[in-house]
């Protein structure tokens, strides 16, 4: 199991307060069985057309999705990264619900997976380090796919991504280094860190980490990265 690092002081989000979150599932049940029934009402009651009517509905379903969420204990500060997490998850069958294209409601297959993935972002640390790992330099690593991190002494932290290893001072969000993992040759787990062998045989960076499932996560991290870096270059070979 990945470490993943500690949340900041304004985003201490434990399991039980994602499952307060939960309760945004009242709001989707809404927009499940009376998604066209209250746009009609909107008409009605507005004039407007049918695309209005239905942004409408769409900005007071996710103004009470906020609500449920800043009631459920959510620092108000972050409910907007929340509610991006949201769309991203449940995208396809939100257009197809509230836009109108396809289906105009959401089944009760996509409602349960949709909250299922919402838990699972929180309750294994993919949200919050993708948060941190896209606010880094002010969003030089935005398009970077995260896989995990661990801490590390002095308020620092890395950062593993697809093509990357990152070493970011926390408390600024400034990038210490960098290297890609395409320049890797050869990832080594020693007893006191991991050791980097450069392509070409130089060595690379010694990152000391003493404590033993520590090291193991940033090894199986970093191996996560390099089976798709292989495969990159097998398929192009």
């Amino acid at each position: 199991m990945f470490k993943f690092l500690t949340d900041p002081p304004w985003l201490q989000l434990d399991i039980e307060t994602v499952k307060n979150c939960l309760r945004i599932r009242q709001p989707f049940l809404i927009i499940r069985s009376k998604s066209d029934e209250s746009i009609n009402a909107i008409i009605n009651d507005t004039g407007l057309d049918q695309e209005a009517a239905k942004l409408n509905h769409l900005r007071t379903t996710f103004t009470a999705l906020r609500t449920e969420f800043i009631e459920s204990g959510v620092p108000e500060e972050i409910v907007e990264a929340l509610i991006t997490q949201c769309i991203l998850i449940n995208n396809q069958a939100l257009r197809e619900c509230v836009l109108g294209q396809g289906r105009s409601v959401i089944n009760e297959l996509e409602l349960v997976h949709f909250l299922r993935e919402f838990t699972t972002y929180f309750k294994d640390g993919r949200m919050t380090g993708k948060w941190w790992l896209k606010q880094v330099e002010n969003g030089k690593y935005l398009d970077e796919q995260y896989i995990g991190e661990i801490e590390l002494l002095g308020d620092m932290f890395l950062a593993v991504t697809y093509n990357r290893i990152l070493k970011v001072q926390s408390r600024h969000l400034t990038c210490v280094w960098d290297f890609p993992l395409k320049h890797v040759q050869h990832i080594k787990k020693e007893k006191a860190g991991i050791k980097f062998t450069m392509r070409g045989g130089e060595n690379g960076p010694f990152i000391q980490i003493e404590d033993g499932r520590e090291r193991s996560s940033l090894y199986q991290m970093l191996g996560v990265a390099a089976e798709q870096i292989n495969a990159g270059r097998r398929r192009r070979d």
